[in-house]
């Protein structure tokens, strides 16, 4: 299967695309924020569903969507007023459904519910890698750069405001650089996609270690191991391709959870 060119593209994109959302998942695990993450992941495809429709390039507009509810999250959290599990549920449901009502306007985007649902790995090019390679550094650039800052607001933002740093500001600048990646990767690999190797990743690795720069280690390796033995199984046995992915995220997650109770 490696020989074909169109599946290592397809193969380098989901290990792109499911290592990074591992890393980035683990910011949102240390500030408790898993439910926005799949509310983000379902704006990201409402603005590619309202691209595709409007004959427009999705990648803008679901980066605009993405953003705007970003900067919304953010404002709660400076006024002290988090956003409620309640609320974020309303934002999904809402982005979810008129999504929906998008697609089903225009029967040429029929298809392409599908595709904002589960991904189109095996229909990425040689173009959509290089795309997703530059978002991949942009991203990973800040993360590099100011890594330690980016883990201080997210692990204890009191204590990281009472140290001098401007953590709202910290915390904006990390949200962005997440919905950025969400929102231009969205339509390579699926909401579903993005939502697993979002949370998935950093569970298993909060099963397997305490310390916190083992745990972004672990869950970047479980992802990666994940894409690589779930698209061959997808070959191997005739199944779409990211939802093996996802199964086989679950699959080590339940390992992982085994070997933390074996070790206690």
């Amino acid at each position: 299967m490696f020989s074909e060119p169109f599946l290592l593209i397809a193969l380098a994109v989901g290990l792109l695309t499911g290592g990074l959302c591992a890393y980035l998942g683990n910011f949102l695990l240390l500030k408790n924020m898993t439910f926005i993450s799949i509310a983000l992941a379902e704006i990201a495809a409402l603005g590619v569903a309202i691209g595709l429709a409007l004959h427009l390039q999705p990648g803008p507009i679901a980066l605009l969507l993405t953003f705007a509810a970003i900067i919304w999250f953010w404002q709660q959290g400076r006024k002290g007023r988090q956003a409620t599990e309640g609320q974020i549920g309303v934002l999904y449901a809402a982005s979810a459904a008129l999504a929906t009502i998008v697609i089903a306007l225009n029967p040429m985007l029929e298809a392409h519910g599908v595709d904002l649902l589960n991904g189109n790995l095996l229909y990425t090019t040689g173009g959509d890698l290089v795309v997703v390679a530059v978002v991949a550094g942009m991203v990973a650039l800040p993360h590099i750069l100011f890594r330690r800052q980016f883990l201080f607001v997210s692990f204890d933002q009191e204590t990281a405001r009472a140290e001098g740093l401007r953590s709202h500001l910290w915390d904006l600048v990390l949200m962005l650089s997440i919905g950025f990646f969400i929102a231009l990767c969205m339509r390579f690999v699926g909401m579903l996609f993005v939502f697993a190797s979002l949370i998935i990743p950093g569970m298993a690795g909060l099963a397997l270690f305490g310390r916190v720069h083992l745990v972004f280690y672990a869950s970047v390796v479980v992802a990666l191991c994940s894409v690589l033995i779930g698209f061959v199984a997808s070959f191997g046995f005739d199944l779409p391709t990211s939802p093996t992915i996802i199964c086989t995220y679950a699959l080590l997650y339940g390992a992982c959870l085994l070997w933390q109770r074996a070790k206690r």
